[in-house]
């Protein structure tokens, strides 16, 4: 039986040993994988090295640890682990941040208390967990804190003998973020810095930590691959690579782990996906209006896809949902018809607000486009093809709309909320599949300065599938006029089954 001054140095020395006994994270699916050993050790080797003590892997002592990953080996349940082991062996604080403090309290707050749990009820049962702020045995000053990101002064004032801070989905915090860090890390007995998250930027103090020698020599680096988890399906990264290729920027990012290299003739960089993801204040101050788009399919492999975004201003735009459809061929038109309708009423679409649907109506579309207006709804029929509004700048609409939309991302001026990437059809909800299609639209070198696009024909000659998901957004970009309810032109109503007719 150890005395309690034994039992501590235990603690802080052998963190295996107390994740694996103390916290109990072993066994039906809770044992460590290699890289969280390796992480766990390296960071006790801080105070192993401190103290003339053999270390495992961190043999200079740094004070500073950087984890990149795939998705989904448990980033998130191992800094939790981290939480628990170091708030045990030191009397200290922790500060947990993230992008936004919603990430920190809805995953990393839960998977605390999770571990909490499961633990030990002499260890577990004097921590108390709030909302934002967890505490040890009462004590306000022994605890881990949620400080968002976004203001980088909150974090000024932190100086201890014992610190952890931790950085969540560390590519997306604020640069501003690091040097108030630095500063407080710069005092202190046993104070680490632990950064994770996905590789999504190739800029900025992450990516410096990994890629940039002056930088990366400060750090202790993990770089979390297939070969080091046992939580990531290998059958599900070959799918990925068989669909999408082993260069593409989500397969490099999501399932290696991997700083996605800039391509040239790469449209809308992966990182500036992910920064659109639940951004706030878009159109601020404007007038909204609803658009709703569909994109056809004709059965297939492919799919229809109906998108509801909320323009502000001209081309402000956060986009509200997208779901997936598989119909039969024959009855796709009308289908494709009644979920762009239902989308429409969904969100509360008026014509006398300026709301519209905008329908892909070359082929099977143009079915689709005349059962809506037969509805008497306002229909943009957009034709791909089709010359644009400048065709000294852009080679034809399609490219008009993809490089309009390509700029409101680099601009900020669009957003996606987190939640809309929805399950329609029993076809889920995607964010690999969403980014993997938007990463994978090129641009072709123009003449005369043209802008133009790589053709779809072009890209499923390189192997890439049709990608649907990204043409819906960019029809939020169409700049035609709806064409008045009951005046149908040429569009053509394709005959389709009594029963279809009947549902619609």
């Amino acid at each position: 039986m150890l005395d309690e001054v034994n039992l501590l140095e235990r603690v802080r020395t052998d963190p295996i040993w107390f994740m694996e006994d103390v916290l109990h994270i072993k066994g039906k699916g809770w044992d460590l994988d290699i890289w969280s050993k390796e992480l766990f050790e390296a960071i006790a080797d801080v105070y192993r090295h401190k103290n003339n003590l053999p270390t495992k892997y961190n043999h200079e002592g740094k004070s500073m640890f950087t984890v990149r990953a795939m998705h989904g080996p448990g980033k998130t349940f191992n800094m939790a682990a981290v939480m628990h082991w170091f708030c045990c062996a030191f009397r200290g604080r922790i500060v947990c941040t993230a992008p936004k403090e919603k990430q920190l309290t809805t995953r990393l707050w839960p998977a605390f208390r999770k571990i909490n749990a499961r633990a030990g009820k002499l260890y577990a049962s004097p921590i108390k967990v709030d909302s934002t702020k967890i505490t040890w045995h009462g004590d306000e000053d022994w605890c881990a804190l949620v400080e968002t990101a976004s203001q980088p002064e909150n974090l000024a004032g932190y100086h201890d003998d014992y610190m952890l801070f931790l950085v969540d989905e560390a590519s997306g915090v604020s640069e501003a973020l690091y040097p108030v860090i630095e500063g407080a890390i710069s005092t202190g007995t046993i104070v680490i810095l632990v950064l994770i998250g996905n590789p999504t930027k190739n800029q900025g103090t992450f990516h410096a930590s990994h890629c940039i020698p002056k930088v990366a020599k400060h750090y202790y680096q993990v770089h979390v691959d297939l070969e080091k988890t046992t939580r990531v399906s290998k059958e599900w990264v070959q799918r990925m690579v068989d669909k999408y290729g082993r260069n593409s920027p989500v397969v490099k990012v999501r399932c290696y782990g991997e700083f996605a290299d800039s391509d040239e003739a790469q449209l809308i960089p992966y990182a500036w996906l992910t920064e659109a993801l639940g951004r706030e204040d878009v159109g601020a101050g404007m007038l909204p209006r609803l658009r709703v788009t569909v994109d056809v399919a004709d059965g297939g492999a492919n799919f229809t896809v109906v998108t509801a975004g909320i323009i502000y201003g001209h081309d402000n735009i956060i986009v509200k949902k997208q779901t997936l459809h598989s119909f039969p061929a024959s009855e796709s038109p009308i289908l494709a018809a009644q979920a762009a309708h239902n989308m429409y009423k969904r969100y509360g679409g008026s014509a006398a607000n300026g709301d519209d649907i905008v329908v892909d109506s070359l082929g099977v579309g143009a079915g689709t486009a005349g059962y809506l207006m037969e509805k008497g709804l306002p229909v943009i029929t957009y034709k791909g093809g089709e010359s644009s509004d400048d065709p000294k700048q852009w080679r034809n609409r399609r490219t008009q709309s993809y490089i309009v939309m390509r700029d409101a991302h680099r601009d900020k001026r669009i957003s996606y909320d987190e939640d809309f990437l929805e399950e329609a059809d029993g076809v889920g909800g995607d964010w690999d599949d969403f980014t993997a299609q938007m990463c994978s639209v090129h641009t072709l070198p123009g003449t005369e300065r043209v802008e133009d696009l790589e053709t779809k024909k072009a890209m499923m000659a390189r192997g890439i599938t049709s990608p649907d998901r990204a043409d819906s957004v960019a029809l939020l970009f169409a700049t035609q006029t709806p064409t008045i309810p009951g005046q149908l032109g040429n569009i053509l109503v394709t005959a389709q089954s009594e029963a279809a007719k009947e549902n619609w």
